[in-house]
């Protein structure tokens, strides 16, 4: 049996390799785990009745055909969630993936589940081959069809609406607040994102020039139609763009202009970005000091280019890390000197994503969010949408459900960048400053 280093895991600690086990044994460890501490407030119904259904409905096909219904957000606490949802990732296997196991692929492409909720997915039926259920050591092939059916329990992000800073009948452009990513993200349908709140809150759609990372706030230009998107995009690529940034960093950064241009990458097995003078892509940010506070520095960056993390990392390399940045301000995971220099001799891997989920944040931070975006309108709308116990409903042989840490819960939302300026000969948009600035 070859089995992904997930199901290895949880097996060993379970002493499933001590003994002859059933699918049943495996399946009962992992609910016991889950459910150690948690509720016992469930529906009566089962969730594999609802997957069944989804599975042995529709045309036959490999593809399973599942209508999503639109999303019902409710708020709490200054806070927007969605209620749970079922919803359904589907993908076939690429050359690439041939002959790998499921647990590996399942593992590779839901990146939002930890190795033990894959592999209670694919011993329950939830994830299936070929609309199939399937062993944890199901060797892929090529074109098969991997189907993912989940209760899907969105991460909350800040109730606030953006900001309006101009907008025509071709691009829209706004303020976009901390907590909010723009695409979705993982397996799930992504209402908490920007695009889809836009499309069911304000009825706008709308597709982004860029992006900017779900805790970074500031100015963003969005296209209302495919023509006006080929025309901006052009815009970016072929003139001279001044992209102002504004960051509040660690320590004391040095005077002047500081210019950092080293090449960075994005590692698709860690999702983060570091410095790779072999392989990178080129990478050029300009650095000046605002001023200087107790612990920390306000400072300007201009981008030269626009890559993934780009700021963020270039002032990791500087020894200069963003104040509140998770990721590239611990010391967890890159060791003591925080990769300055582009050291990444202590990495440690296994430390990246529990820095990415956990569910702290500073609540001041927060309440000054919620005031630098007020709206008299939207609060009426979030005294309209609160909490409904019987909207959200609960499955016992649902993981995340079974889970003692409350479903609703946010990662990081808050980071101290934000994206003050963008300036062409065509256009010149800025925002005001962050409440931090």
């Amino acid at each position: 049996m070859s089995l992904c280093n997930n199901c290895v895991k949880f097996l060993k600690l379970n002493g499933f390799f001590s003994r002859k086990v059933s699918r049943n044994h495996v399946t009962s460890a992992i609910e016991n785990d889950a459910r150690s501490t948690g509720s016992d407030q469930y529906s009566s119904s089962s969730f594999q009745d609802i997957v069944e259904e989804i599975f042995t409905s529709g045309k036959r096909s490999r593809f399973i055909q599942h209508p999503q219904a639109p999303p019902r957000y409710y708020f709490e606490d200054h806070v927007r969630y969605v209620y749970p949802y079922v919803g359904v990732f589907q993908k076939s296997c690429s050359r690439e993936n041939h002959g790998r196991s499921v647990c590996d692929v399942a593992n590779d492409n839901l990146r939002n589940l930890s190795g033990r909720d894959v592999c209670y997915a694919i011993l329950n039926g939830f994830i299936r081959v070929n609309r199939k259920k399937v062993e944890l050591d199901h060797v892929m092939k090529f074109d098969q069809v991997l189907s993912f059916v989940w209760h899907h329990h969105e991460p909350g992000n800040l109730a606030v609406k953006p900001k309006l800073i101009y907008r025509d009948d071709e691009i829209y452009v706004i303020d976009k607040p901390p907590s909010i990513p723009i695409h979705p993200m993982g397996s799930s349908s992504g209402f908490n994102s920007l695009i889809r709140i836009l499309r069911f809150e304000q009825q706008i759609e709308v597709n982004p020039l860029y992006r900017l990372d779900a805790p970074t706030s500031g100015l963003l230009i969005l296209t209302f139609s495919s023509n006006a998107h080929r025309k901006y995009l052009k815009i970016l690529a072929t003139e001279k763009v001044e992209k102002t940034y504004l960051a509040e960093v660690m320590g004391d950064f040095p005077e002047g202009e500081t210019i950092v241009d080293v090449p960075i990458l994005l590692d698709l097995h860690t999702n983060i970005v570091m410095v790779d003078k072999v392989f990178g892509k080129s990478s050029k940010t300009r650095f000046k000091k605002l001023e200087t506070r107790t612990e920390t520095s306000l400072i300007e960056c201009i981008l030269e280019t626009g890559r993934t993390h780009q700021i963020r990392v270039h002032l990791q390399y500087l020894g200069y890390p963003i104040k509140n940045d998770r990721v590239y301000s611990s010391k967890e995971i890159f060791g003591p000197n925080l990769a300055k220099g582009g050291d990444y001799q202590f990495l440690n891997e296994s430390e990246i994503l529990p820095a990415l989920r956990k569910n702290e944040y500073d609540n001041s931070e927060k309440i000054a969010v919620i005031n630098h975006y007020s709206d008299p309108e939207f609060q009426d709308h979030i005294e309209k949408n609160k909490y409904e116990t019987n909207l959200d409903k609960k499955f016992k042989d649902c993981i995340i459900c079974m889970a003692p840490m409350d479903p609703r819960y946010m990662h990081q939302k808050i980071l101290h960048l934000h994206a003050l300026r963008y300036r062409t000969k065509f256009f010149d948009f800025q925002t005001k400053p962050p409440f931090w600035a």
